[in-house]
């Protein structure tokens, strides 16, 4: 989650009181999924990026969105949640909210268009102006000073918001390091912090943004730590401004049997003043042994107070040590924040249940309880945040959502900048090319209405068929959507090929087992005849199989 700088009007903080009299009900966890238009029953709403309030009846979630449920996102009025935009939503691992008012933020989001020869998540920024998307940030992956993937983002204000992200580098090596953006109200600029870690999350505290990061100059397990000039106690803390990015000297305290570069921090959230950073065990690689999954130390957890930050010292026993907390949402009010717990190698399992727990700012853990206590499983602990003292929310893997409640809820919001249903974006730039719903006359024209593409697929002789239950659908009469099952983690991408010339492509992403959804944007000038995947797969995989390529019908695009 990214973390917040809470932004509210107190007409929009009010909250409704108990009636007299009224008797107190301990809040609980309980499914609580939205209402999704089409659909007769309740749906999971695919990945959540990011769940992020400016008040107690205010809030923005991202959505990867599913077969079922479109990208975009989501707005909490006070009494559930409710469909915002179907534009600026993006690829979860990626998706962030900032909010810089009580009618405006930010969110890192997926191109437009997909356009510019990649379709790399988390490479462009929408700006949200009451109800209005004013401004879409990008570059073309040519450009000298590319933007880079982004998995942070804060507002102090109007005028200061930052956006970082994974270490990057300008095209002729002449600047690099950790990718930030910053907005000063008028344009962005590139700022590049000097360490190089891939930051993981934003906070503003009095007016002072700190920034956490992963170990490594990414945040997936395959990326060795690509330091500059990495520390002899790696330094996860930073204070950013425009003056500079200066580490913190916090450093976590030592556990039996764990190296000094296994820790990373990966989520922060701030309320009341008080700043929390968690995370656990490292997994964005580790320069002594970059093939290792997550260094088995168990979640870390630490506090800013009077200007140093202070680790809790979490009671031993209560977690396992492949266990690390990926998200934090602080409680309005308190000394106390939740976490939203998650085993390293059942990450994003479907079957797994979502686990939080309760953390006092003393290192006391309370309340640690695995989620549905009762039913099948909703998927593990991805997102948690808190509206108020007992106004919480958590969303699993698979896109569930279990709300901690009392009952009572916040007064209505009913401004007219959260009410609709926002779906137009301007163009990001990566796409210069207008949209055309039906090719010139004289050039050859798109496939039929319902055509049957061809799809080459890589078939191991000793592995199961990697990619399964393949659908297809043509979006704005350009953007060919691809859903697919995988069922083990491979880096996959897409080429689109005219009688053997390849005329679209994809960028390949590393996909875990599950499904997912690959965007191909065409060229009405020249329509594909042929999709073929492009497939890399761990070396586990690739030394035992034997590789042929084979055509097999995709299904029909609609």
């Amino acid at each position: 989650m990214s973390a917040r700088s809470v932004l509210c009007a107190a007409v929009l903080c009010a909250a409704l009181l108990p009636p007299a009299g009224a008797a107190a009900v301990t809040p609980q966890w309980q499914l609580e999924q939205p209402t999704t238009a089409g659909a007769p029953y309740p749906v999971p709403l695919g990945s959540v990026g990011d769940i992020s309030f400016a008040s107690a009846n205010r809030g923005v979630m991202t959505v990867e969105g599913n077969a079922a449920v479109p990208a975009g996102l989501f707005a909490y009025d006070g009494s559930g949640w409710h469909r915002l935009a179907t534009v600026c939503g993006g690829t979860a691992a990626n998706a962030r909210v900032a909010f810089a008012g009580p009618t405006e933020f930010w969110t890192i989001a997926d191109p437009s268009q997909g356009g510019g020869g990649s379709s790399q998540p988390g490479i462009t920024l929408c700006h949200f102006v009451n109800g209005v998307v004013v401004g879409s940030y990008a570059t073309l992956d040519n450009a000298e000073q590319p933007y880079a993937a982004m998995d942070a983002a804060v507002c102090t204000r109007p005028s200061d918001c930052w956006f970082s992200g994974r270490s990057a580098s300008t095209a002729s090596g002449s600047r690099r390091g950790s990718f930030h953006l910053h907005w000063d109200g008028a344009a962005l600029t590139i700022i590049y912090g000097p360490q190089g870690r891939a930051v993981s999350s934003l906070a503003a505290v009095g007016g002072q943004v700190f920034e956490s990061t992963f170990l490594g100059a990414k945040s997936d397990s395959e990326t060795p730590a690509r330091i500059r000039d990495p520390e002899p106690l790696p330094l996860l803390l930073h204070r950013v401004s425009l003056a500079g990015i200066f580490s913190d000297p916090w450093v976590p305290a030592p556990v039996a049997g764990v190296p000094v570069d296994g820790t990373e921090l990966v989520s922060s959230d701030v309320a009341g003043g008080l700043l929390w950073e968690v995370g656990g065990g490292a997994a964005s690689g580790r320069p002594a042994d970059p093939d290792t999954t997550v260094v088995q130390r168990g979640p870390v957890a630490a506090v800013l107070e009077d200007g140093l930050f202070r680790q809790l010292n979490l009671p031993a026993g209560v977690f396992a040590p492949e266990e690390r907390f990926v998200d934090v949402a602080a409680v309005p009010g308190t000394d106390t924040a939740w976490v939203a717990v998650e085993a390293y190698p059942r990450r994003g399992d479907p079957q797994g249940n979502a686990r939080v727990a309760l953390l006092h700012s003393d290192g006391t853990v309370t309340d640690l309880q695995d989620l549905p206590a009762t039913g099948g499983a909703r998927g593990t602990a991805q997102r948690i945040a808190c509206a108020a003292a007992d106004d919480c929310w958590l969303a699993t893997s698979t896109g569930w959502l279990f709300h901690l409640s009392d009952g009572l809820h916040s007064a209505l919001d009913s401004d007219a900048a959260f009410a609709g249903v926002i779906t137009q974006r301007p163009n990001d730039g990566r796409s210069p090319q207008p949209i055309l719903d039906t090719p010139p006359e004289d050039l050859d024209p798109p496939a039929p209405p319902d055509p049957v593409l061809p799809i080459d697929q890589t078939k191991p002789t000793t592995l199961p068929k990697l990619i399964t239950k393949v659908k297809s659908r043509l979006v704005h009469g350009r953007n060919l959507e691809i859903s697919f099952t995988s069922v083990r983690k491979a880096r996959i991408g897409l080429l689109g090929q005219r009688h053997g010339r390849t005329v679209a492509r994809t960028a390949q992403r590393t996909l875990r087992p599950g499904r997912h959804t690959i965007v191909l944007v065409l060229d009405p000038k020249h329509w594909p005849t042929k999709l073929k995947y492009v497939i890399t797969e761990p070396k586990a995989a690739s030394k035992t199989t034997t590789t042929t390529t084979t055509s097999t019908p995709a299904s029909t695009v609609r």
